[in-house]
């Protein structure tokens, strides 16, 4: 995500909360570098991040699963390594 904070906002309006100051600093408290299940991670690099990480299999296993769901979200460009998803 290259722009969390707007992002967070638009998720806070259209959940009916409010964006406070706080909820801005916690962001930006945890939009900085991390590993493993740490919590903290910079938003712009993780969107596509999974390209890199996931083997093939992995990503098979991935794209199986997601074909269960009955939403039509996702396509075989999607799971291109090269392509990101258009939503």
């Amino acid at each position: 995500c290259a722009a969390p904070a707007a992002e967070f906002r638009q998720l806070f309006d259209e959940m009916g909360l409010t964006w406070t100051p706080e909820s801005e600093g916690y962001l930006e408290e945890k939009n900085t570098p991390g590993t493993g299940f740490q919590l903290k991670r910079v938003a712009s690099e993780m969107s596509d991040s999974w390209r890199q990480r996931l083997d093939d299999h992995q990503l098979e296993v991935l794209r199986d699963t997601l074909a269960k769901f009955p939403i039509a979200m996702w396509t075989d460009r999607d799971f291109d390594r090269g392509a990101g998803a258009e939503l």
